[in-house]
Formats: structure tokens, C-alpha cells, sequence
């Protein structure tokens, strides 16, 4: 069948548009009709540890990679988280740590005292466990680390300390 000379009169007839036409209560979580300014209130800090080698922390040396995922799919190699003062942002305007839905932000997300993103030989981009190992402000350069992806080796220089927080650079 063709169709020919088609023509729409008139405005929508849905309802959508005014109250009655949405589904959910505000309280519910649904819909609302909006004013075009949209104001929230969230509780937001800062928190701070000192993270170091011992007691509940003692696993921080242990962290580890799958850097063989091509031919030794269950073999590991290890490297240690730096040790020092940790802080971390902790911002109710998100309920989750997914930052691959919300790119640089989450409930609690550590603050990366180097954070220049950490990239692979082949330019792409370091998974965020191994992003955070050099997340502390301390006194001592970090150390240097050499891992794997699919068996080719990079190596992550050694960084200088980070010995101020300032959230005035953000």
C-alpha cells in the first residue's frame, strides 16, 4: 500500500503533559512534572586512614593481576598497594561505586593523590584496581611496578610523594 499526502492536525492528546498523565508518585521514585530548576541536598565528606602494612591492611601487599589472561589464564602476579594516608570522598549523591556509570564518581571513591591515569604498552587504559595503587599521600616516592596484560610487560615508574591534600584544586 502507498500512502500519499499525509497530514496531522492538532496537539498532543496523550495527557502526558499534565499532572494526571504521569505513572509514578514523586515519593515512589517515579516521574514528576519539573519547573525547570531542580535543587537536591546531599551529605558529603571527607574520610581519612592511614593504611599501612599491618594488621587488617597486611593484604595490601598482596594485591594482584591476571597478566597472563591470554596463555596462563589463572596465573597471577602481585604488587603492593602504597601504604599512607588514604582519602576518600564519600558524596550521597551517588548510591553506588560504578564508575563505569558514572565516570569519576561514587558513594565512596578514593582521592588519587597521582592521578594521572595509568595506561598499558598498547595506550589502553589500566583497570581502575590497579588505577588506586598509588592512591596514598605520603612522605616517599612510590615504588616502581612492572605488570602484564596478556603477557607484555609494562612498567610504572616511580612517582614523587604526594605530601598535600588541597580540595581547593578541584
Amino acid at each position: 500500500a502507498l500512502l500519499d499526502e499525509i497530514s496531522i492536525a492538532g496537539g498532543a492528546a496523550d495527557g502526558a503533559e499534565t499532572d494526571g498523565g504521569w505513572t509514578f508518585s514523586p515519593t515512589e521514585g517515579g516521574f514528576r512534572v519539573s519547573t525547570g530548576v531542580e535543587t537536591a541536598f546531599y551529605f558529603n565528606a571527607y574520610i581519612g586512614e592511614n593504611r599501612g602494612y599491618r594488621g587488617y591492611d597486611v593484604s595490601l601487599r598482596n594485591a594482584y593481576n591476571f597478566g597472563y589472561g591470554n596463555t596462563k589464564p589463572d596465573w597471577v602476579e602481585f604488587f603492593r598497594y602504597q601504604d599512607g594516608l588514604l582519602i576518600s570522598y564519600w558524596n550521597e549523591a551517588y548510591t553506588d561505586n560504578n564508575v563505569g556509570d558514572h565516570p569519576g564518581a561514587g558513594l565512596v571513591l578514593p582521592v588519587d593523590a597521582h592521578p594521572q591515569p595509568l595506561h598499558w604498552s598498547d595506550g589502553t587504559l589500566v583497570r581502575p584496581r590497579i588505577q588506586s595503587y598509588d592512591s596514598t599521600f605520603n612522605r616517599d616516592r612510590t615504588e616502581s611496578i612492572t605488570l602484564h596484560k596478556n603477557g607484555v610487560a609494562t612498567r610504572f615508574p616511580s612517582l614523587p610523594a604526594a605530601r598535600v591534600f588541597d580540595d581547593n584544586q578541584t
